[in-house]
């Protein structure tokens, strides 16, 4: 098995889903849970998909979350997330503290945009625009090789 994993999770409004993948993007394991609507308890979810990940894979694996909303660069608080219990909230510094190392967050909508744009059916293109409509709303804009944030 390769040495440089990879931790993806998508947190909705509705569930957590982790996607363990090695380092030529192979899925190894995906694993899906209810969301309780509860901060902590989310957490905690998130925190038991990456120990479930880790002990697979047998390495501390790299981890990145798509979320709802945005975590304000000034603040460090969640802002406008469809999950209510999750605004005005420390998401990343918090989830940092349990998982006990660092962890890269975005948009959701942000980060299926770039997917797209580096492996999906945007590959090709110079700008994509996605929309995701779910439990909540978001568009994820792509122009020039980065991610259009705002």
């Amino acid at each position: 098995m390769s040495k440089n994993f990879k931790i993806g999770i998508d947190y909705g409004g509705t569930k957590i889903e982790g996607i363990l993948l090695d380092s030529s993007g192979k899925e190894i394991e995906r694993k899906r849970v209810n969301s309780s609507k509860d901060y902590k308890s989310d957490i905690n979810a998130i925190t038991n998909l990456v120990k479930i990940f880790e002990s697979i894979s047998q390495s501390n694996c790299s981890v990145g979350v798509g979320i709802p909303g945005f975590s304000s660069k000034e603040t460090g608080l969640l802002n406008n997330a469809n999950a209510l219990w999750l605004n005005n909230r420390s998401f990343k510094k918090d989830l940092e503290i349990s998982l006990n190392k660092e962890v890269r967050i975005m948009n959701d909508a942000n980060c299926f945009t770039l997917s797209e744009s580096i492996d999906g059916a945007g590959k090709n293109y110079k700008s994509i625009f996605n929309i995701i409509i779910g439990t909540g709303l978001g568009a994820g804009l792509y122009f020039n090789n980065q991610i259009i944030e705002g």
